[in-house]
């Protein structure tokens, strides 16, 4: 959205213009800096494994008072973000990565619960079905309704993947896309407020990979069971032993 509409010579609106204009001065070095990636495999338990990544251009890190990724980790790992998404956070544990130019931490979790509403995404199940839903949060709707703040500017992207253990039965809401028939993909800029709920199938049936590798380890036993009699019927026989053949017949009573 253009600017002209907002700088006019209506003395009534300068204040509002000229607020405008201070807070693109003081947004305009985040735009297109913060970005959320995250990756997460749902069991047919409702369980999540996967990652999550938190990066931010050391400039617009600066301009929030963090100097380092390493505080940049404190502030995922203890803030408030922390107080809310402790599944993320308490798994296998949180890196940092460091470019030169960008500031990032990436959490990995396994087999986490996803329950609290509040968190990053909630993962709820039934018998027969798993929902996964995000919700970007209100706080860019709250900006929204004041267009003095309505500058055009992004502050970057959410880029979140998630797989399912069933096909895909719903899915609701925008900036989503259905990658496969288990596996969907939503993107939109961070700062933009939606909502997506996706539901899927349980599939039940027995994990093909698991069979094949256990029927492997059946036959390889097998194998080996027979390797082991064959060589014991071919040891050598000491001298003076009898063999079954000319051994002497049984006493008759």
């Amino acid at each position: 959205m253009g600017t002209g509409s907002r700088f006019t010579a209506d003395r009534r609106s300068l204040p509002r213009a000229l607020g405008s204009a201070v807070a693109a001065l003081l947004i305009l070095p985040l735009a297109g800096c913060v970005d959320l990636t995250a990756a997460v495999d749902i069991d047919s338990g409702g369980r999540g494994t996967g990652t999550v990544r938190f990066a931010i251009a050391e400039q617009a890190a600066a301009l929030l008072g963090v100097s380092s990724a390493e505080e940049l980790r404190a502030e995922v790992e203890t803030g408030q973000f922390a107080d809310t998404n402790t599944s993320l956070i308490a798994g296998d544990g949180c890196e940092v990565e460091e470019d030169g130019s960008t500031y990032a931490v990436v959490c990995a979790f396994r087999k986490a619960e996803f329950t609290d509403p509040e968190g990053l995404w909630v993962i709820t199940t039934s018998d027969d079905s798993v929902t996964f839903r995000y919700d970007n949060g209100e706080a860019a709707a709250q900006a929204d309704d004041d267009d003095s703040f309505d500058l055009g500017v992004s502050f970057g992207d959410v880029d979140i993947t998630a797989a399912f253990p069933g096909d895909i039965t719903s899915v609701t809401g925008p900036n989503v896309t259905e990658v496969d028939e288990r596996t969907v993909r939503i993107r939109a800029p961070i700062e933009e407020a939606f909502t997506v709920t996706v539901t899927s199938g349980i599939d039940r049936s027995p994990n093909l990979a698991a069979l094949l590798i256990g029927l492997g380890v059946v036959i390889a036993a097998g194998m080996v069971l027979a390797f082991l009699l064959i060589m014991r019927r071919r040891r050598p026989v000491e001298p003076g032993t009898p063999v079954p053949s000319d051994a002497p017949p049984p006493p008759t009573p």
